[in-house]
């Protein structure tokens, strides 16, 4: 095995464990942070199109 692959194989395995423990939005499974809620999830949604609160 190459240096390459090692760094391949590595690479990959961090991304798998970051999958493992996270949301496809990027938030830690069952983090508090998470917009769980109706009016989070809204308000998350309009920071993202650029309106204002």
């Amino acid at each position: 095995m190459s240096v390459d692959d090692e760094k391949t194989t590595a690479l990959r395995e961090e991304q798998r464990r970051y999958r493992e423990t996270h949301s496809r939005d990027g938030y830690p499974l069952g983090s508090p942070e998470y917009p769980d809620n109706r009016a989070g999830r809204r308000r998350l949604a309009r920071t993202w199109r650029g309106h204002r609160d």
